[in-house]
């Protein structure tokens, strides 16, 4: 899928034949605690490290489901080779992540908001005091990256495509990044499936 894309293993499909009531949902808790997801089905873990479009390697720890044309995931990024990531270096890690998402679908158009998560006020802020990652302590709270973008994927080996949307959230932790992802056809019923999904990823325990 291209350039830090998430190629999930073929054992990963099935078929995304009902409408989202009738999926099998179930929350996902991350082992070590950072994140929790709601996928339509169980989730297969595997590991790799991922090129990012600067130059820089990630290792990348993936939970994810594929269903016909949908995948939908949640990563771990953290650094690799003994490095260690300083408070500033995270918005351009995140924006190389988000470039990396975007080339997977050769996105045409694509929408970036950052915000706050003020659903869990006592969380520590450890990029508050960082240019282009400002979170006013008293707001609580952490940094979120959403992302969502247009494009087109492939549908068969014979090289056809179709429309295609990306949904995207990041979450900066202290030596890590927590990625939630959904890659589909442009269609209601998938774009019904991803929004549930990434209405159910949180991430900070």
């Amino acid at each position: 899928m291209g350039m830090a894309g998430v190629a999930l293993p073929a054992a990963l499909g099935s078929s995304l034949v009902a409408c989202t009531p009738a999926l099998n949902w179930r929350v996902v808790q991350d082992p070590d605690g950072f994140w929790r997801a709601l996928f339509p089905q169980k989730p297969v873990e595997f590991s790799r490290e991922i090129s990012l479009p600067t130059g820089q390697r990630l290792a990348l720890t993936l939970w994810a489901v594929r269903m016909d044309l949908l995948q939908l995931s949640v990563g771990v990024a953290q650094p690799t080779g003994g490095q260690r990531w300083r408070p500033e270096d995270y918005p351009a890690l995140i924006s190389a992540l988000r470039q990396a998402r975007v080339a997977t679908i050769g996105a045409s158009t694509s929408v970036a908001a950052t915000g706050i998560q003020q659903d869990r006020p006592s969380e520590p802020n450890f990029l508050s005091g960082v240019a282009d990652a400002q979170v006013p302590p008293a707001l609580g709270g952490r940094r979120f990256d959403r992302l969502l973008a247009t494009g087109r994927i492939p549908t068969d080996p014979q090289g056809g495509t179709a429309a295609a949307r990306l949904w995207a959230e990041h979450r900066p932790f202290p030596q890590r990044i927590v990625e939630a992802l959904a890659i589909g056809p442009d269609t209601a019923e998938v774009r019904a499936v991803a929004e549930e999904f990434l209405a159910g990823f949180a991430a900070g325990g």
